[in-house]
């Protein structure tokens, strides 16, 4: 008896034992299977850029990707002691520990810094056995040279593998995708078609011209799909309309006669206007040319004669204010359309008639503006600018007014406008200086378009050869004042001209220009800005500008060149042409002994030192 319970005590103290054993392995190496938050994220990162590097190189291979890391905690360095971290880690206050003791526990550490404490990192790439051995090489230092591994430390297996190729299913899956996104793109197309037509036809139907209760009869037939002859029929269309069907009411919608009269019904609200057009007005229609100028045609092609004339003379040195109105013909669309409703729907003060129409020539003087607000004063300048668009009038002020412009960035700042005597006054003035366009020049515009496009190509030389054989009455004087001029001028008229310009402005007017007209512009700049202009006009012979910002640019010198010489003509001053440099020192001499004869010794010398 006593043996036999021997035997089994022995035999329970064996059981508890092995128990201890096997439950504090599996512990442990669950411990060691549960992988840190922070390991997970930096594998996946490493992964991501192996894998972006395989593919940029093998971009039609198959491959996959696997990277194991090691991390080096600090606690599992720690000696022991009471609050020591070795083993499991449970909850609980430690006097001596911090609250974060290793990088790995820190949000606040980067990638990169962890980077800093691994034990080691593996990386499986496995690849098509196709590959070669110097392309299995090649990759394995490169993915290593990517993922910033360390030799020695870190390792990078490539593994083979017996993939097969599927050309032909890769083929059949291609065209498959093809003809997939083709029937997505033909059902897109549908779609956005069908939300176009009700976009047009819920347009047609909010449509309220309460100026003319002809217009009114015309928007409630279509909107009824009866279109009665009074605001009444129009009404009882608009009701009887409510129970048929939607398709019908689509096609009603989308008729290009009623259309088209909604169209005319609009144009004859606004020219009924006495007001119209503004400057919001303007500024609508400026929008609208820049964007699509045969669109801006369409609109203009309704207008009446009188109104299309008006609308012309308040245009700009833009290319679309003259385009626009020799593109007839077309349909009105959706946008066309939302903006002649957003200038019928326009309120206009007849009251404020003579201040809109100040606003209009001051915002079409362009880069004769900043002169004119100097001309003007501060005082009046301020409330002007003020009502100006924020990207006309802030570079306007800033070169006008340069202690005093950020006023204008004030939200508080009061609409206030100039009296009546300085409105006229102001008008006057603007008028002087840029007078309003001549109706007349559309007829013959159609048939000097071509020269203008050449005479914003040409040398200047063979520009002012054209302009001495056009007769006094061509319109190109008007369209376009003389690049060439600009050359023939003295040094103080160039110096003020190129002062207006920046230097990529100079560069671009002085490309294709023979090098001693060049060497006048040049002079007058200071070394470090005449050695910058002529690296850009030496660039310009390998990258030519574009044609079109050179065209823009020697308008723009063109129209600074008359206003120079228009301000000397009514202060009483006058520009004698420079001829080559024979000629100026031989007429500099003459001069100065005839101002020595008339006016003393000290006005010699100034005429020799010009």
């Amino acid at each position: 008896m006593m043996v036999k319970r021997r035997a089994r005590t022995f035999a329970l103290i064996s059981l508890i034992c092995l128990f201890g054993m096997v439950f504090g392995q599996s512990t442990a190496l669950s411990r060691d299977t549960i992988k840190h938050p922070r390991v997970g994220e930096l594998e996946e990162y490493l992964r991501r850029v192996a894998e972006n590097h395989v593919q940029g190189r093998f971009p039609n291979q198959p491959h996959s990707i696997r990277v194991s890391v090691e991390p080096l905690f600090r606690y599992e360095a720690d000696d022991g002691g009471d609050d020591s971290a070795q083993g499991e880690d449970l909850p609980g206050l430690y006097l001596s520990r911090e609250e974060i003791r290793d990088e790995w526990d820190d949000p606040a550490t980067s990638i990169h810094q962890l980077m800093a404490r691994v034990r080691k990192i593996k990386v499986e790439v496995n690849l098509p056995n196709i590959l070669s051995d110097d392309e299995v090489d090649e990759i394995k230092a490169s993915v290593q040279a990517a993922m910033g591994l360390i030799s020695g430390r870190d390792s990078v297996e490539i593994v083979r593998r017996q993939w097969k190729a599927t050309e032909n299913g890769m083929s059949l899956n291609l065209m498959l995708l093809a003809g997939l996104i083709g029937l997505m793109m033909t059902a897109a197309q549908f779609m956005i078609a069908q939300k176009s037509t009700a976009r047009i036809a819920t347009a047609l139907k909010g449509i309220n011209i309460n100026t003319s209760s002809n217009v009114a009869s015309v928007a409630g037939g279509l909107g009824g799909g009866g279109g009665g002859g009074s605001s009444g029929g129009g009404g009882g269309g608009g009701a009887s309309a409510k129970g048929e069907d939607a398709e019908a009411s689509d096609v009603n919608m989308l008729d290009p006669m009623k259309m088209r009269d909604v169209v005319v019904g609009m144009i004859g609200a606004l020219e009924k206007d006495p007001c119209f057009p503004t400057l919001a007005d303007i500024l609508a229609l400026d929008d609208l040319g820049t964007k699509n100028v045969r669109r801006m045609g369409v609109i203009l092609d309704e207008f009446s004669a009188n109104t299309r004339n008006k609308l012309f003379s308040y245009g700009t040195s833009a290319s679309w204010w003259i385009d626009s109105f020799y593109m007839s013909g077309g349909q009105v669309d959706y946008i066309a359309l939302m903006t002649l409703q957003k200038l019928v729907r326009a309120k206009r003060v007849p009251e404020e008639a003579a201040w809109n129409q100040l606003l209009t020539l001051v915002w079409r003087m362009e880069d004769r503006l900043v002169g004119f607000m100097k001309d003007i004063g501060e005082k009046r300048a301020i409330p002007i600018l003020a009502a100006l668009p924020k990207s006309v009038s802030v570079p306007v002020a800033k070169k006008a007014f340069p202690g005093s412009w950020g006023i204008l960035l004030n939200p508080a700042l009061p609409e206030d406008k100039l009296a009546e005597k300085d409105i006229a006054d102001v008008i006057e003035r603007a008028m002087k200086l840029n007078p309003l366009r001549d109706p007349m020049i559309l007829s013959t515009y159609k048939k000097e378009r071509e020269l203008l496009g050449f005479l914003n190509q040409a040398e200047p030389k063979e520009e002012e050869e054209i302009y001495a054989a056009l007769p006094e009455s061509s319109n190109i004087f008007r369209l376009r004042p003389p690049f060439f001029r600009f050359f023939n001028q003295s040094r103080d008229v160039i110096k003020k001209v190129t002062k207006d310009l920046d230097l990529d402005r100079i560069a671009v007017a002085l490309y294709g220009v023979d090098a001693t007209l060049r060497m006048k512009v040049l002079e007058v700049l200071n070394e470090k800005q005449s050695f910058m202009v002529t690296e850009k006009v030496t660039k310009f012979e390998k990258n030519p500008p574009d044609p079109k910002l050179l065209s823009q640019t020697r308008l723009q010198v063109g129209a600074l060149v008359e206003d120079i010489l228009e301000k000397q003509k009514r202060s009483g001053e006058e520009e004698a042409p420079i001829a080559d440099e024979t000629a100026e020192g031989e007429s500099t001499e003459a001069a100065s002994e005839e101002s020595t004869d008339d006016s003393g010794d000290d006005s010699g010398d100034q005429q020799n030192a010009a």
